[in-house]
């Protein structure tokens, strides 16, 4: 028999039988897909077997999800000798909403923190910390990542365009670089700023148009300019060091908005507003005084 079902409505630490229960049944082939991945195996039926066909493949994408209790479909009346994958499969429920909770620094599906994005299959998670590091990870639920250190974490796009500030401890200077992500190995850190103890990751964002506030000392003087990052620096490799930010001491550099983010900020505030108004609504029991003013009464006169 052959079946694809979900776990659902399950008991901790109480034992499931996959089978009907019967003597001799036992469990040849399983695999545990997040997402529904319905993947390709290869059936090797025994030597004794009167098949004229011994060896096929069967596709598990060709079957419905069903209840775990489900019986299943015959997959062959022959005797196995063993089931070997062929080919891993996609999707076959839709992508995941996955969201990052940055208070314990896990991902999950149940609308914790901040929604990183839908995902399929192959589908990668870039982080980049403070110390300059950025890394591919899978959507796992199991990932975990330090919290305080994360800087930035998103879906990873290879058409994206990063932009970064960093404080370079050797020559005590900000830089700025533009780079995309270039490698493709999950699960390792890649360092992306100079390489001395002292330096750090200021600020990192793949907005398209992104722009920076830099507050800076003229002299005895302080003052404060914004800057277009493609006017500072052209798109270069991950390794490259970037150009400095610029020849006065700079005191601090803040990410503008980008025009979506204050859109979505002015809605937000908008809907708040909205409710606030709704609540000076008059509640149940309140009570209110229907009598008539004096203008009130000389125009009821009139009738």
């Amino acid at each position: 028999m052959v079946k694809r079902f979900q776990v659902l409505a399950v008991t901790r630490d109480k034992e499931y039988n996959l089978t009907k229960g019967t003597k001799g049944s036992k469990t040849l082939y399983l695999t545990a897909n997040p997402n529904g991945e319905a993947e390709i195996v290869t059936i090797f039926l025994t030597q004794g077997a009167k098949a004229r066909v011994k060896v096929f493949d069967f596709d598990f994408a060709t079957l419905e999800i069903k209840g775990r209790g489900a019986g299943g479909n015959i997959l062959t009346r022959y005797p196995v000798k063993k089931i070997q994958l062929k080919m891993e499969g996609v999707s076959t429920l839709g992508g995941l909403n996955i969201y990052y909770d940055p208070t314990v620094g896990r991902l999950n599906t149940d609308e914790r923190g901040n929604l990183i994005g839908n995902f399929l299959g192959e589908d990668k998670i870039l982080v980049c910390y403070k110390n300059g590091d950025y890394e591919l990870t899978s959507f796992e639920l199991t990932n975990r990542y330090e919290a305080a250190e994360v800087i930035l974490i998103q879906k990873f796009d290879p058409d994206h365009i990063l932009s970064a500030v960093y404080f370079d401890g050797g020559s005590k200077t900000y830089y700025v670089k533009r780079f995309q992500i270039e490698t493709t190995t999950v699960n390792k850190k890649f360092n992306f700023i100079s390489d001395h103890k002292q330096s750090y990751l200021k600020l990192i964002t793949s907005e398209k148009e992104p722009q920076i506030s830099v507050k800076f000392l003229k002299g005895k003087e302080e003052e404060e300019m914004d800057y277009d990052f493609d006017l500072l620096i052209d798109v270069k490799g991950w390794k490259a060091l970037g150009n400095k930010l610029s020849s006065y001491p700079v005191k601090d550099v803040k990410l503008i908005a980008s025009t979506k983010a204050k859109k979505e900020v002015k809605a937000v505030e908008e809907i708040e507003t909205e409710e606030e108004e709704s609540s000076e609504e008059l509640d149940v029991g309140t009570t209110i005084n229907l009598s008539p003013k004096k203008d009130d009464e000389e125009q009821l006169g009139l009738f």
